[in-house]
């Protein structure tokens, strides 16, 4: 059987798109000499990394922020609950002993300690006293009660290492 002159040409033209010019050979590449061009979802190890390291950061940034937050709500509603002849007197008083007595009945010592440590290096004695004074007097609406309600650095140190 004899194929007609047009089905030998398509016939030749199907041979030549699929078998190798002469003289070259296919093989696989191996695994090390094979490069993939990074896609829109795959990049590199470093690159992978960097972005987890920013996600769980932000994840971190999140956690304490909102744990500042609601310690925050807590000191609030705890000085709200202290008598207000005490906290006129010590706040008139303008010394440090009256105002630590206030924030020891409330909050208890550490709380104290947590505002002198949180205290700017910047400020003086009188500063301190402004805005603890400002802190017990108006916890409601007084934005000093940070000193109070943020945890120090090594109070974060060991939240961290409770965590664990």
């Amino acid at each position: 059987v004899t194929a007609s002159a047009p089905e030998a040409v398509t016939a030749e033209v199907e041979h030549s798109r699929t078998a190798p010019a002469a003289g070259v050979t296919f093989e696989a590449p191996d695994a090390a000499t094979r490069r993939v061009a990074p896609g829109p979802r795959t990049g590199t190890p470093r690159m992978l990394m960097r972005a987890q390291a920013r996600k769980a950061a932000t994840r971190i940034q999140w956690v304490q922020r909102s744990r500042t937050r609601s310690v925050e709500l807590g000191v609030r509603l705890a000085l709200r609950k202290a008598d207000p002849q005490e906290v006129a007197a010590a706040c008139a008083s303008g010394g440090l002993d009256a105002l630590a007595a206030v924030v020891h009945k409330q909050l208890g010592a550490d709380a104290w300690l947590r505002a002198t440590h949180n205290a700017p290096d910047e400020w003086e004695e009188e500063d301190f006293v402004g805005a603890i004074s400002k802190a017990l007097s108006d916890p409601a609406r007084a934005p000093e009660v940070w000193l109070l309600a943020k945890p120090t650095k090594y109070e974060c140190a060991l939240l961290a290492l409770g965590a664990r």
